[in-house]
């Protein structure tokens, strides 16, 4: 699975598998809160905004992301937002 992640409006780059994807976005959410830009990683298939890094803040070095949330089709929304 293909994800990107951007710094600002800009593609940064393209990576491939989740917890890498993670990791990366996370280690970018480091650099982008020294420059005082924003990131965001985004699912390569459906265009979907994983996270964004105004939430950045509230980052726990000990978090696990829960790899599997996603768009309920049974709620009609994401299962985060349910």
């Amino acid at each position: 699975m293909k994800y990107y992640i951007y710094i600002g409006n800009k593609v940064v780059t393209e990576v491939s598998g989740c917890e890498v994807a993670y990791e990366a976005y996370h280690k970018m959410c480091e650099f982008v809160d020294i420059i005082g830009e924003t990131a965001s990683l985004v699912d390569g298939e459906t265009g979907e905004v994983i996270e964004h890094s105004d939430d950045w803040d509230d980052y726990d070095e000990d978090y696990e992301p829960d790899l599997e949330m996603g768009f309920d089709s049974y709620e009609g929304c994401y299962s985060f937002d349910c």
